[in-house]
């Protein structure tokens, strides 16, 4: 099975946990971006999925050099550089722990000449 593929897998596997757990009408907002396609979590839901095993799965799906980390700026978990070896859990889970922090999984074209060979995104916000 090729990575997109089962990246879209995960991430809409995501959705579903996301939006049957939530117990509640709340629902990840779709993103779209010059690149991809995704869904941008409430901060419950941003919640949710670091305690789930979604960020591991993509982590053990995606090679490091197919992700793309969008770090808030004053993350402990960024180096000087913006670059980062913690894994999605991790970011997902650091911007959960801010009050109103959320984060966005969003899918991008590997062909795409915008991104070469990028095919996850994860972008934290608080």
């Amino acid at each position: 099975m090729r990575v997109l593929p089962f990246a879209l897998t995960v991430t809409g596997a995501a959705a579903a946990a996301v939006l049957l757990g939530s117990g509640n009408a709340s629902a990840a907002d779709p993103v779209t971006t010059d690149n991809g396609i995704g869904l941008w979590f409430t901060p419950a839901e941003t919640a949710s999925v670091a305690n789930s095993p979604i960020p591991d799965a993509i982590d053990a799906l995606v090679p490091p050099a197919n992700h793309r980390v969008y770090m808030e700026e004053g993350s402990v978990l960024a180096y000087p550089d913006g670059s980062t070896n913690a894994s999605d859990k991790a970011i997902i889970g650091e911007a959960a722990a801010h009050p109103g922090g959320t984060a966005a999984i969003v899918l991008t074209n590997p062909l795409s000449p915008i991104d070469p060979g990028s095919v996850v995104e994860i972008y934290q916000i608080w």
